[in-house]
């Protein structure tokens, strides 16, 4: 299950986001933008009316690829991803994207 594989204890809910955000375990990558969402098979399991409160993410997990959408919540990042799975991705294991 994609959401037992970054499961950390919560971060203060002011955390700012700029940019991108990652998070780093092994291979495994969530990236997070603060771009709105545009995956439409995310977009179809959503209310019309909650669509605008998620940005687009990226995740690499054992190997794979997966689209999915976010919005912060008070402990950190909630992700839908296209195939209906869920995860949480506490603020604290997220890292601004530096650039080199």
């Amino acid at each position: 299950m994609k959401s037992a594989v970054f499961l950390c204890a919560a971060l203060f809910a002011s955390h700012a986001m700029a940019g991108e955000l990652v998070s780093h375990n092994g291979d495994d990558t969530i990236r997070l933008v603060d771009d709105e969402c545009s995956s439409q098979p995310v977009l179809d399991q959503l209310e019309p009316e909650i669509r605008p409160q998620f940005r687009a993410a990226s995740v690499f997990l054992q190997g794979q690829a997966f689209a999915a959408c976010w919005r912060a919540t008070p402990t950190g990042a909630l992700l839908i991803y296209e195939d209906g799975d869920q995860g949480m991705v506490p603020f604290e294991v997220l890292k601004p994207l530096t650039s080199v």
